[in-house]
């Protein structure tokens, strides 16, 4: 079972593959995130994280206004 499929079985947790950054930020720049992951709580960030720590590349980041993204 990959940790994508994991996800699912989190309540109510949003994600979205091939993301596009550019949605986040102020200035419209950034090419796409492989996976895009909205928790609603803290618990679920901490779940989220737990997974994925040690074995991918992730940043955890707020609303993303103040963010410069590479295309």
């Amino acid at each position: 079972m990959s940790h994508y499929d994991l996800l699912k079985n989190i309540d109510n947790i949003s994600y979205e593959f091939d993301y596009p950054l550019s949605r986040l930020n102020r200035y419209g720049t950034g090419g796409n995130a492989k996976l895009a992951v909205f928790p609603s709580s803290v618990n679920e960030l901490k779940t989220v994280v737990n997974l994925v720590k040690g074995k991918y590349n992730y940043f955890v980041i707020g609303g993303g206004s103040n963010l410069l993204v590479s295309d």
